[in-house]
């Protein structure tokens, strides 16, 4: 089943730009162009939970961060010109992130030297942190199958 989510998000990231696969815009307003996304450590019904650790053993994603855009497959920026435009808010999806979940949706590996990742990502926003970034594109994949 997890093979499944790797080949919709593959497909998601591919079509977008020649050097890199999808960008994303982060805004702090939300206005009618950005997708609103809730964070929450402590919600009880969250629409997906993900763990994220350095050390998974068996991730159902691996993601390397790298310092430059031309070597990413997700390019994340503030305020720019980008396929996808996100915000953070109380509305819209909530995603509950931790790094000590019990049996979350999905487990992602995210490192600076990981070998044969699955996607690279390069992060450059103040608003959003990395794992809020892949969170958003793991549950974009994920309701794209649902």
């Amino acid at each position: 089943m997890f093979h499944l989510y790797k080949v919709i998000l593959f497909i998601s990231l591919i079509f977008t730009y020649p050097a890199f696969g999808v960008s994303i815009s982060v805004s702090l307003i939300c206005d009618n162009r950005a997708i609103p996304y809730n964070f929450s450590q402590y919600s009880y019904d969250p629409d997906i939970t993900i763990k994220f650790s350095s050390y998974a053993t068996n991730p159902d994603y691996t993601f390397k961060e790298v310092m430059s855009k031309v070597d990413s497959d997700i390019v994340l920026e503030d305020d720019s010109v980008a396929d996808i435009s996100v915000c953070k808010s109380n509305k819209g999806k909530t995603i509950k992130i931790s790094n000590y979940l019990y049996d979350p949706d999905f487990t992602i590996k995210i490192s600076n030297n990981a070998y044969d990742p699955d996607y690279t990502i390069f992060n450059d926003s103040k608003i959003l942190t990395t794992e809020e970034v892949i969170s958003i594109i793991v549950l974009r994949s994920f309701n794209d199958i649902d």
